[in-house]
């Protein structure tokens, strides 16, 4: 280390680093507070091996293994990639998820003098993400996969693991039950950095899709976690209010389809409409709409119901009221700020009333978005002093 205050950090990454804005804000974050950060992640084709960006460094070197834990050269890729790793300057290794944890442990085993940080973005144990994927194998297969990286993270937490990162309080009250833990995992809410525009265009969507002034825009941005009878469920309910168009923002293989879908029926769906996701104009698409939409499987997936969903910050930011399936973060922010109605998922008469009421007293839901206020960087102190505390710790040895 340079100083008493620096120190030197890697970040293990589960993807390429393309839009990853919660690990962006986070080694940005860490940057500024004069720490030295190491994105080391996946690779992609068409990306650099090496790369420069802002104040990070970015390597993309971790095995395509990572994931597959029963395959007959993991063990030897993630040891021999362990062994790359740890010859490298390094105080911190700081794993951003269950996957990214195993191979933190391996480098931890060479390197005993080093801290681990698990940064878990979701609750593993309720995230049954197998559940999802097509065919009895594959999904048995993804079920394999998913309980071996549930038991590896609960031997590591108990055992090497020095300090976790997670998402809500929720999170961090269960994880500390489940493995009983002696410190509380910090939170840090995935609240967005991005900036509202300053000139606030509220014709952007409006102009870009051609909707009039009059009608009312509903927005869902990111993840799309409806399958697609729900969500053709879901237009189907739009389509009862007149003048109100549903605009997702999505660049998931999910968009193609609703595209398709949509073009194949242009007259049943003349007021759905899909954009292509760019952080860059996010927040003035989300000021150009009346309310926004939070769903996610909470029914079935304990880890959706726990969970810090990116776009309610960004729809709180952009002074955007929604609706939204219960959801404790959703709840955070109905009890404090009074901007949320919520349906129950599956329900459609439930969502049909949560538009209505919704749409009836939108004045008022829009008054209160517009008070309430979210920092980042007030948010991130929960981050900085953790890092302050271990740099204090390895100084003192």
């Amino acid at each position: 280390m340079t100083d008493q205050h620096t120190l030197n950090i890697i970040f293990l990454l589960d993807n390429p680093f393309i839009s990853d804005l919660r690990v962006e804000k986070e080694a940005l974050g860490l940057s500024k507070i004069g720490h030295r950060v190491t994105i080391i992640c996946t690779h992609k084709e068409s990306l650099p091996w090496d790369e420069e960006r802002q104040d990070l460094t970015i390597k993309r070197l971790i095995p395509d293994c990572y994931n597959r834990p029963y395959s007959k050269d993991y063990k030897l890729r993630i040891k021999d990639f362990a062994t790359r790793i740890s010859k490298m300057e390094f105080d911190v290794i700081h794993c951003h998820d269950s996957a990214m944890l195993r191979i933190g442990f391996e480098i931890k085993k060479l390197k005993p003098t080093s801290v681990l940080i698990y940064d878990t973005h979701e609750y593993l144990r309720g995230w049954k993400y197998y559940q999802d994927i097509p065919g009895v194998i594959s999904k048995f297969k993804g079920y394999l996969v998913w309980r071996y990286f549930l038991k590896f993270e609960r031997e590591a937490c108990k055992s090497v693991v020095d300090r976790i990162i997670t998402t809500t309080i929720a999170i961090s009250k269960q994880l500390a039950t489940d493995y009983k833990l002696s410190k509380m995992p910090v939170v840090l809410r995935n609240l967005t950095s991005l900036k509202p525009n300053a000139h606030n265009n509220p014709t952007s969507l409006r102009a870009k899709l051609n909707i009039p002034m009059d009608h009312l825009i509903m927005v869902q941005s990111g993840n799309i976690y409806q399958r697609m009878d729900e969500i053709e469920r879901m237009f189907e309910v739009t389509s009862h209010f007149e003048n109100l168009h549903y605009v997702i923002i999505n660049n998931r293989p999910i968009a193609n389809k609703l595209k398709e879908l949509i073009s194949n029926n242009p007259k049943k769906y003349s007021r759905i409409h899909l954009v292509d996701y760019d952080s860059s104009n996010l927040l003035e698409f989300l000021q150009s709409a009346d309310f926004g939409v939070l769903y996610m499987r909470s029914k079935e997936w304990e880890s959706h119901y726990l969970t810090s969903p990116n776009r309610i910050y960004e729809y709180t930011q952009a002074d955007l009221p929604f609706i939204s399936v219960p959801q404790t973060s959703s709840e955070e922010l109905a009890s404090e700020f009074g901007h949320v109605v919520f349906f129950e998922q599956l329900n459609y008469s439930s969502l049909k009333s949560a538009i209505s009421q919704m749409i009836d007293q939108l004045d008022t839901y829009k008054t209160n978005a517009r008070g309430a206020v979210l920092n980042w960087d007030d948010e991130f102190n929960s981050v900085s002093d953790l890092y302050k505390s271990v740099a204090e710790k390895k100084n003192s040895i």
